[in-house]
């Protein structure tokens, strides 16, 4: 059915269609108010193909919801309920009887969808099938009519098959098998984690997805007077505007419930970890050269020690506690597997930014660590600034030119230093992407943590919201030509503040660095984290 209007508002062509269905009123009797198609609402200067939102509902009888593309477009499809009940005159789910924004949307917490968990579940069963039928084209509401496979109804329609029956699954489901549901030639509906339901494929014209919701019935008797009402909500978009808004394709979507699975396991985990690191008697002799409590630094050292655990990182950043390590392998063996066997985690929602947990914990325990309070010698050879950026990305610079630059091109000229090292910071070597947000989380963690905040309000804090403005966070008040200077400063053969030789470029062989390899490489790596902003 096609819009009576159109809107420019937002120019993603989405089609929505909601459909006021299921309306139960009365005393243990089951009543049903007039069922409402609402129009559909194009958001686009010109209407996309038409799209049609069946519901079938008789009373007692039938309820099936689906979809049926009549147009000339794939589509891709997606469905959501929206419910309020009210019982006594008392509102039980959702706020307002007229205002439908204050519905409660059903999410699919049970692996067939039908409870999400509010009370409207103890007294009404939904039935979420995926059976296919024998449907009206074009018609939205046939009540509880059936029909036989190509039967003459009038104005050229015949009766046609629905997609074939496929049972409905969770998206978790989904991204376990995804190759599995992928390989499907016909779709299915997958239930998000956010009460959408999503048809798995496109929808071709002339298809009609197998039936979503197939039957609500009463469960329990209500003893008082109710109202209980479900709004079928309706969306559908073509590929070329997948994105747009919140409406990503099913591969997509999976992704991003998957990027949130993973950052919501790491926090947990964190945070259980923070909370045995409190209960546990440290008995360290350098303990007090950490300037956060035990329950902060323990847990990242306990991390960091997974990979970086030779001499250099325990001089930077403490020896080990056996004795917590132990506790967590012998008494929580499945969140000392995790941190064991996990790399990266997701830098933000998309799940494209990707960070080096064991690198980033290296680099925060780094700067909790007082280096040249617990080993005076080594405040000889170089300051506590300087440490604590070495084993972040100072380091990662040096390590750059080691193993990325050094070795490729010979007194080379100042152009040809700086490409070679766009070529490959942040995106691969030795400084890498999810390197270079280890350096920048670890150090904006830190930071967080110091001014007072708990370990696990910090990382959610952080990976939920405050990503996004990491490299401010990390940068400061620095301009841009000020981070030059810091970052030539490592970049430089020599420590400044010391005249002597860096450890790392020293230790590798090198026994001096091209100008135009010190200036190139610090402007390259300035511009490149400034362009990050």
């Amino acid at each position: 059915m096609k819009a009576g209007r159109e809107r420019q508002k937002n120019k993603c062509k989405i089609i929505l269609a909601a459909l006021l269905s299921a309306v139960f009123l009365g005393v243990t009797v089951f009543a049903l108010g007039e069922l409402l198609q609402r129009a559909q609402n194009y958001y686009t200067e010109k209407a996309i193909s038409e799209v049609l939102l069946h519901d079938d509902f008789e009373p007692y009888i039938n309820k099936d919801v689906y979809v049926e593309n009549r147009g000339e477009t794939d589509l891709y499809v997606r469905v959501k309920f929206d419910e309020f009940l009210q019982i006594a005159g008392t509102p039980i789910l959702g706020t307002d009887e007229e205002d439908q924004s204050t519905w409660k949307t059903h999410l699919f917490l049970e692996d067939n969808g039908t409870d999400c968990g509010e009370e409207t579940h103890k007294y009404f069963q939904w039935e979420l099938s995926g059976a296919s039928k024998v449907y009206h084209p074009g018609a939205s509401d046939v009540k509880d009519k059936t029909f036989t496979l190509g039967q003459s109804l009038g104005g050229g329609e015949v009766a046609k098959e629905t997609l074939p029956s496929k049972t409905p699954i969770s998206i978790i489901e989904y991204i376990d098998n995804q190759s599995k549901y992928d390989a499907e030639v016909s779709g299915r509906w997958i239930f998000d984690i956010d009460g959408w339901a999503y048809w798995s494929k496109p929808l071709k014209p002339k298809q009609t997805t197998n039936l979503l919701l197939d039957q609500v019935e009463i469960s329990e008797p209500i003893n008082e007077s109710y109202y209980y009402a479900i709004n079928v909500i309706l969306e559908a978009i073509d590929e070329a505007d997948l994105g747009q808004g919140d409406f990503f394709a099913l591969e997509d979507r999976a992704k991003q419930v998957k990027v949130k699975m993973e950052t919501e396991e790491f926090i947990e985990n964190m945070t259980l970890l923070a909370e045995l690191a409190k209960a546990y008697p440290v008995s360290l002799t350098d303990q007090n050269n950490y300037t956060v409590p035990k329950e902060t630094w323990l847990p990242f050292q306990f991390i960091r020690e997974f990979q970086y655990n030779d001499t250099q990182w325990r001089l930077t950043g403490g020896s080990p506690d056996s004795g917590f390590q132990s506790l967590i392998r012998n008494t929580e063996p499945a969140l000392y597997d995790y941190f064991e066997k996990l790399r990266n985690i997701p830098g933000d929602p998309s799940g494209d930014t990707q960070v080096d947990v064991k690198h980033m914990a290296a680099v925060v325990t780094a700067s909790m660590y007082k280096t040249t309070t617990a080993n005076p010698i080594a405040g000889l050879l170089m300051s506590e600034r300087c440490y604590d950026e070495l084993a972040g990305w100072a380091g990662d610079v040096q390590q750059m030119i080691i193993h990325d630059i050094h070795p490729k091109i010979t007194n080379g000229t100042y152009g040809e230093y700086y490409n070679l090292t766009m070529e490959y910071v942040g995106k691969k070597g030795s400084f890498g992407q999810d390197d270079l947000y280890a350096n920048i989380d670890g150090v904006n963690l830190y930071n967080a943590i110091r001014s007072g905040g708990d370990i696990a309000g910090v990382i959610k804090q952080y990976y939920q919201t405050d990503y996004k403005m990491r490299v401010e966070k990390f940068l400061g008040d620095m301009t841009q030509g000020t981070f030059v200077g810091e970052v030539k400063g490592y970049t430089s053969y020599r420590n400044a503040e010391r005249n002597i030789a860096w450890t790392l470029y020293s230790s590798a062989g090198i026994s001096s660095l091209p100008t135009n390899l010190t200036n190139a490489v610090a402007d390259a790596v300035a511009t490149y984290i400034y362009s990050l902003k």
